[in-house]
């Protein structure tokens, strides 16, 4: 892709995650990640193995009724455990774009998201532990991969 394309491209999907966050009720934006961010690119690796046909899930969960998802996915990511900032990339955008939040209540934040999430897929990420966890939901349930990436980004 050009240069000058990429801007745009860019441009449009953060007005789109303006307008996104602003519906959001659970969580307080702080401010969006600029997308060539020390810490977007060291953890642009460890996404790209998410994303790989034959990658292995740290969870999966088959039987989990859709009202229990957010607790489950939560009870999962151990990084979490009494966060209240963390980043997490706006459901339904054109591009990925990566925001920086607080969240009052952060199984109803995860709830609102996969809510609004048309792809049923979630991106958290903590700087402060260098770990990011994708969340999708696949045809025989929910998966969750967590990596650690080594970085010398300090949150």
């Amino acid at each position: 892709m050009s240069i000058p394309n990429e801007k745009i491209i860019r441009k449009k999907a953060i007005i789109e995650a303006k307008k996104t966050t602003s519906s959001l009720t659970q969580f307080e934006l702080l401010n969006f990640e600029e997308f060539d961010s020390d810490w977007l690119i060291s953890f642009e690796d460890q996404l790209q193995l998410f994303r790989k046909l034959d990658s292995n899930p740290t969870f999966t969960n088959a039987n989990i009724n859709k009202d229990e998802v957010s607790e489950w996915i939560i009870n999962s990511l151990d990084f979490l455990k009494n966060k209240k900032e963390f980043s997490i990339i706006i459901p339904n955008t054109s591009y990925p774009v990566w925001a920086n939040v607080k969240v009052e209540d952060l199984i109803k934040g995860i709830t609102e998201l996969l809510k609004m999430s048309v792809s049923n897929e979630l991106s958290i990420a903590d700087k402060s532990s260098a770990t990011i966890a994708q969340i999708y939901s696949e045809e025989k349930g929910y998966e969750i991969h967590i990596g650690k990436v080594k970085t010398d980004y300090e949150g």
